[in-house]
């Protein structure tokens, strides 16, 4: 079964993340322009959140190699984490491969830095610290 995304994004508003149709999650995964989940923005933009928690559940089923391209944008989730989908993101992103995550990281920490953003700042360092904990060699 196809969906449209737009299709996609209305099952995700209306469903809780862990009652998304196992049909749904199919359809999600054979998309390939994985952009289209990373906190999208609808029209309304206030429906916007409403799909993040089910996007975040999706890209967090992809591999290492296809969530590269998206790291910068994946850790921007991290400015917040009380915005939906956020610990599914920083959860999926503590298990990344050191070769995928390192490079991003570092550039989101000198953005974080650059924007004078104490808060992103904040999560992106306490995140490395737990990341480096976990990933000790």
């Amino acid at each position: 079964m196809s969906f449209t995304i737009d299709e996609l994004y209305d099952t995700l508003r209306q469903h809780p993340t862990e009652d998304i149709p196992a049909t749904v999650i199919e359809a999600a995964m054979e998309i390939r322009n994985l952009h289209v989940f990373v906190q999208p923005t609808l029209n309304p933009p206030e429906k916007s959140k409403s799909v993040w928690d089910g996007c975040a559940m999706i890209l967090a089923r992809h591999s290492d190699e296809e969530l590269k391209p998206h790291l910068c944008r994946l850790l921007e989730w991290l400015q917040d984490p009380n915005w939906p989908g956020a610990r599914i993101i920083e959860a999926r992103l503590l298990d990344m491969d050191r070769k995928y995550l390192r490079s991003g990281l570092e550039y989101s920490l000198r953005q974080a830095r650059k924007l004078d953003d104490e808060e992103w700042l904040y999560w992106l360092t306490e995140f490395r610290q737990e990341y480096d904990a976990r990933h000790a060699e």
